[in-house]
């Protein structure tokens, strides 16, 4: 489901890993790359729920999103509940029967879909704005919706942060974006748990048990 993803019972407060994400906002685009059980989620959903300094909205990505028409309409959606002001007209484009996957040249089309909500967040976006994408590895191998993705980072205006969360390294090229120093990345050895981390998480996790 599109939108602001709810703080869990288990989430727990790593305050300087969310002083690292905050640097996000003075980039286009930040990769937290690592397996399973290193708390991506949790790190990303607590960081975007409580940081003052910008407004976030979330997706988590599905094996659905493979799908050009899917990925449009659920990020369309998402930054929707956050910036309301978004045209009617970029809404019915995306929503409407035919959907953006008619057409012969699918990378092109998922490229000008990523251009015209970006266009229409720098009309109309007044303060810093972080999307987040979870599970970006569900899309892996899906050339158009990967196209979309990589357009949204890369013609992202000044106020829209762009967080990918995935399991392995984003799915299109960032060495661009990267030699401009436009990327940040958090990898599986900044996101370990310490062992004080971890007894934590036991605790707060059998503790919401105990609570049911």
């Amino acid at each position: 489901m599109p939108g602001r993803r709810r703080l869990q019972p288990s989430t727990i407060a790593r305050p300087y890993l969310e002083r690292r994400l905050d640097d996000a906002l003075e980039r286009r685009l930040t990769c937290v790359v690592a397996g399973p059980g290193f708390g991506k989620t949790t790190l990303l959903s607590r960081w975007a729920a409580t940081t003052p300094l910008a407004i976030s909205a979330w997706h988590g990505l599905t094996a659905g999103d493979r799908t050009l028409a899917v990925v449009v309409r659920a990020v369309t959606d998402a930054l929707r509940l956050c910036v309301p002001g978004l045209p009617t007209d970029l809404v019915a484009a995306v929503s409407g029967p035919r959907g953006p996957d008619t057409g012969t040249d699918e990378a092109g089309r998922a490229q000008a879909y990523a251009g015209r909500i970006c266009e229409a967040l720098a009309d109309r976006q007044p303060r810093q704005l972080v999307l987040v994408l979870d599970d970006v590895e569900a899309i892996d191998g899906a050339a158009e919706s990967c196209a979309f993705v990589a357009g949204l980072c890369r013609q992202a205006p000044d106020l829209l942060h762009v967080v990918l969360s995935s399991r392995r390294d984003p799915p299109f090229p960032v060495a661009r974006l990267r030699g401009q120093g436009q990327v940040r990345d958090l990898s599986a050895g900044e996101l370990a748990f310490t062992p004080d981390e971890t007894a934590e998480v036991v605790h707060a996790t059998v503790g919401a048990a105990a609570g049911d």
